[in-house]
């Protein structure tokens, strides 16, 4: 409280009264949507008061929000443009900025190594500086950004996608396999009486990977749209072990059809064993 008002001789009799006062003054700004949670449990005079301090001192600065381009919020540094580099020094000069970033408490990362640093670099100068973003003036608030969210790696992820179908397919592990399906996909080959995943997996005691080579990675573009749909084809090999020990090997040509819906959902597919 900006003019430490004394409520009490005795200082937990005065914590309590002034957070009695602080708790007034939130319900009165913000209604209803202002609530004490503890679990039923009365919190420390002392530790409820830094508490109520500290949400009045936060609720203060968001009235102080303003919105700025990245650039702005890093005080307009110049950067060269991306014809004027060398290709060699691309990914140093992504360092210089990455840099730059974090001097003002901007993260940037990414999930997949970088590819095509050239890319990479005129994005950061170019779209991602012009980028607009409510700025907290608090010296420990730190923005958070992903390359991917911006510039999705499609071949990344649905190699991803497709290494955990074989992965939990060899582990037999039916329910981690549906989080891959589209939802229409999943009523159709999980859940139904008739559970193709789990039928097919109750005939075993154990599956063993012997290889998978996937067709046409490389056909994958660097943009879809959302819908868009791909077929990624290959083969694949597995030994099938019963209970006796005995094993058959299961082997053949596999495709997927898989769709775009902001993450890649597997729609259709045909694989060895499980489908045909």
């Amino acid at each position: 409280m900006e003019d430490e008002e004394k409520f009490s001789d005795d200082p937990i009799e005065h914590l309590k009264i002034e957070n009695e006062f602080l708790r007034l003054k939130l319900k009165t700004q913000y209604g209803d949507n202002f609530q004490m949670f503890n679990d039923g449990e009365a919190l420390p005079p002392e530790v409820e008061n830094k508490f109520l301090k500290q949400l009045i001192s936060f609720e203060s600065e968001i009235e102080n929000i303003k919105v700025l381009s990245i650039r702005e919020r890093i005080e307009n540094p110049s950067f060269q443009l991306p014809e004027e580099i060398d290709e060699k020094d691309f990914e140093s000069k992504i360092n210089e900025v990455l840099d730059k970033l974090g001097d003002y408490n901007i993260n940037f990362q990414f999930e997949y190594p970088i590819t095509d640093y050239k890319e990479v670099y005129t994005f950061l100068v170019t779209e991602f500086m012009d980028l607009k973003i409510e700025h907290l003036p608090m010296d420990n608030m730190v923005s958070h950004f992903i390359y991917e969210e911006f510039r999705p790696n499609h071949k990344a992820e649905i190699t991803i996608t497709l290494d955990d179908f074989v992965k939990n397919c060899i582990a037999m592990q039916d329910e981690d396999l549906l989080m891959l399906f589209t939802s229409e996909y999943k009523n159709e080959i999980g859940e139904t009486d008739d559970n193709k995943l789990k039928n097919f997996f109750s005939l075993f005691s154990k599956l063993e990977l012997m290889e998978c080579v996937y067709d046409n990675l490389d056909s994958i573009n660097k943009h879809y749209d959302y819908d868009e749909e791909i077929t990624i084809t290959g083969n694949i090999a597995y030994k099938a072990i019963l209970e006796n020990h005995e094993h058959t090997v299961i082997k053949g040509n596999f495709n997927f059809n898989l769709i775009y819906q902001g993450i890649w959902r597997i729609k259709k597919m045909q694989f060895p064993g499980l489908t045909n």
